[in-house]
């Protein structure tokens, strides 16, 4: 069985976000990588891989401050050592359109930003 994972290439970036999952109960996280179609997170509870969370942060966009909401699926999971937390990776599966483009378009600037060392290998 091959387990899927986010796309490459992928971006570093340090972003505040919170995440509920089934229990309901809100967890803040940080977004440290974005891909086209999900992110990956770094957490403190682990979650099922194919549970269902909703997720939600503010990005700097055009000299804005933008809120994503998005449904996601979790498709990998791994715990950290020392109390590190987890590493979750987040499948986008539903986003409202406008919120989708917005993060869309900073994949795009992202990828055309030669200047900055910020794509993951």
């Amino acid at each position: 069985m091959v387990q899927e994972r986010l796309s490459k290439p992928r971006f570093m970036v340090n972003w505040r976000a919170r995440i509920m999952a089934r229990d309901r109960q809100l967890q803040n996280v940080l977004i440290n990588e974005i891909a086209v179609g999900g992110v990956a997170i770094q957490a403190q509870q682990a979650l099922p891989v194919g549970a269902d969370v909703n997720l939600e942060f503010n990005v700097k966009y055009r000299g804005e401050n933008e809120r994503i909401r998005a449904k996601t699926k979790v498709l990998y999971c791994r715990i950290q050592s020392g109390s590190k937390g987890v590493v979750l990776e987040l499948k986008i599966v539903f986003c409202a359109k406008e919120e989708m483009h917005v993060f869309n378009n900073i994949l795009q600037i992202f990828t055309n930003a030669k200047e900055f060392k910020l794509q993951k290998k």
